[in-house]
């Protein structure tokens, strides 16, 4: 079926250009197949299939990224992107709905091991940053987008463990993320750091 090839070959692209793991896009690959062989919307786009049914095997395996992060990887006009990412969103949403397969929500720590990665961050500024995830969790539960905690995370991590700084620039281009939340993530996060006894200067 030349849809289910088409959408396993940008499974397995987008998978491999957002260093998720195999696992997830074995999950995925599956997914995409249930979704086509059943049938479950009636015209059925390959990116956005294989947009819905990764975002479900990240749901799955605990994996931090969400579509919007996903779409980035994504070659298809600017202008469709919306358009792609809502539809994507509305097909994982009825899969989870007609299924019932267990997901849970990814937790704050598991986005920053993927922003990690995506910014080649250094061991010891990880720790801190899943740390300082960890306890953003615990006070504010899900108050701000998890990928910008993830990005406020490493970049308040990076300041304790005295590395190059990274611009709140380039976490809102690599993350995905908007400057003005990631400015009030660094906030509260910076105060979590300051309770805990770390040095994050002003």
């Amino acid at each position: 079926m030349k849809i289910l090839e088409e959408t396993i070959k940008l499974i397995n692209n987008i998978a491999l250009e957002s260093s998720l793991p195999r696992e997830v896009t074995d999950d995925a690959n599956r997914i995409a197949s249930h979704i086509i062989e059943l049938k479950i919307i009636g015209k059925l786009s390959p990116t956005v299939v294989a947009l819905a049914s990764l975002v479900l095997a990240c749901r799955f395996n605990n994996i931090g990224i969400g579509l919007r992060q996903l779409l980035k990887f994504v070659r298809e006009d600017s202008h469709k992107l919306k358009s792609i990412s809502r539809r994507a969103y509305k097909l994982s949403r009825l899969y989870l709905e007609v299924y019932r397969p267990k997901a849970s929500v990814s937790s704050y720590e598991s986005y920053v091991r993927t922003a990690s990665i995506w910014l080649s961050i250094p061991e010891e500024c990880k720790s801190i940053a899943l740390q300082l995830a960890r306890l953003f969790g615990e006070k504010y539960s899900r108050r701000l987008k998890p990928m910008a905690v993830a990005g406020a995370s490493i970049y308040v991590a990076m300041s304790v463990c005295d590395k190059h700084k990274i611009t709140i620039e380039k976490l809102s281009q690599t993350l995905k993320v908007t400057s003005p939340t990631l400015r009030t993530a660094i906030k509260l996060i910076k105060g979590l750091a300051r309770d805990i006894g770390l040095s994050v200067g002003s």
